[in-house]
């Protein structure tokens, strides 16, 4: 092998380690708590987003973009900030999910660009429509306490009905028994 055919090997494979560092500059995750695994069409979720900068020394912009897609891709909304990041960065994002939203599956997407263009990206799904809201969990309680209580109210009603046939059968069988007594005397 010739040295020139070394040397431009050696060059690649040091371009290749330099730019495989700089996609590794940054360490980037998006969590939803598991509340918001399952939301309502307009309701809010809360991320949290962790940001740390592995690469850079100092100060650090860089451009948060977030959007919140359906299986196929297609954005439904989308937002974007720019945070300054030292060492790490830990904060909460809100989303206001449409009122018209379909229930359906989702995801939540966010990009990081620094001002060097590298990116890092991350992403969770969600459901739409998995959960009932608090009027539906008032509703549901409230039937279930009517529901107990015409239960009690008709075992307490049944129950004196009851005790009132066992007690005049009781008298029936005490006069009937007094009339053969008699009749056999």
């Amino acid at each position: 092998m010739s040295v020139a055919r070394l040397l431009y090997i050696f060059i690649f494979t040091i371009i290749v380690i330099i730019n495989s560092a700089m996609a590794q500059e940054f360490n980037f995750k998006v969590d939803l708590p598991p509340e918001f695994h399952s939301v309502m069409p307009g309701d809010k979720i809360f991320a949290n987003v962790q940001l740390s900068n592995l690469g850079s020394t100092g100060r650090v912009d860089v451009v948060l973009d977030y959007w919140v897609s359906m299986p196929d891709n297609t954005a439904i909304l989308s937002s974007s900030e720019t945070v300054a990041v030292e060492t790490q960065a830990n904060f909460v994002k809100t989303v206001q999910l449409p009122a018209n939203l379909p229930p359906g599956a989702y995801v939540l997407h966010a990009k990081i660009t620094s001002s060097d263009r590298i990116e890092a990206t991350a992403y969770q799904g969600f459901n739409v429509g998995g959960k009932p809201n608090n009027m539906t969990k008032i509703y549901v309680g409230s039937a279930v306490l009517i529901i107990i209580s015409i239960i009690s109210f008709s075992w307490r009603f049944v129950g004196q009905q009851l005790k009132n046939v066992w007690l005049k059968m009781s008298i029936t069988r005490i006069v009937k028994n007094k009339l053969k007594s008699r009749k056999n005397r």
